[in-house]
């Protein structure tokens, strides 16, 4: 478990990082892992985003989802191509 004195709900997992999107290719079953270990540790905020190897990590939290945890999304943002726009539009 955490040896911290901070409260555990503090603590966020990104997973832009377990969705193959520069930082080496996806490993689901690592990215499993890691998703577990959060779980272990009481880390239950997760922060992805729909531009997060282009929807992968919101993908990857889907499959391993098993318990209640809370997940932080940010929207505004998508892929056009090979660039990331921003669109706050109220039809995006």
């Amino acid at each position: 478990m955490l040896n911290t004195k901070i409260p555990k709900s503090f603590f966020w997992l990104g997973v832009w990082m377990l969705s193959g999107q520069g930082f080496g290719p996806q490993d689901l079953r690592r990215s499993k892992n890691v998703l577990d270990m959060a779980l272990d540790y009481g880390i239950k905020q997760w922060d992805t985003a729909p531009i997060y190897g282009r929807g992968q990590g919101d993908i990857l939290i889907s499959k391993f989802f098993k318990k209640d945890i809370k997940i932080a999304s940010k929207t505004g943002l998508a892929w056009k191509g090979n660039q990331v726009i921003h669109d706050g539009s109220a039809s995006f």
